[in-house]
């Protein structure tokens, strides 16, 4: 359960980071 839990959780929050990233490029760019 832990070693399922900690990679999803990892994966969610890069994400949303690169998420958040991307789309303050985009705003910037346009």
């Amino acid at each position: 359960m832990e070693k399922e839990q900690k990679p999803i959780t990892i994966w969610t929050v890069l994400q949303i980071v690169v998420g958040s990233i991307v789309a303050a490029v985009l705003i910037i760019c346009l």
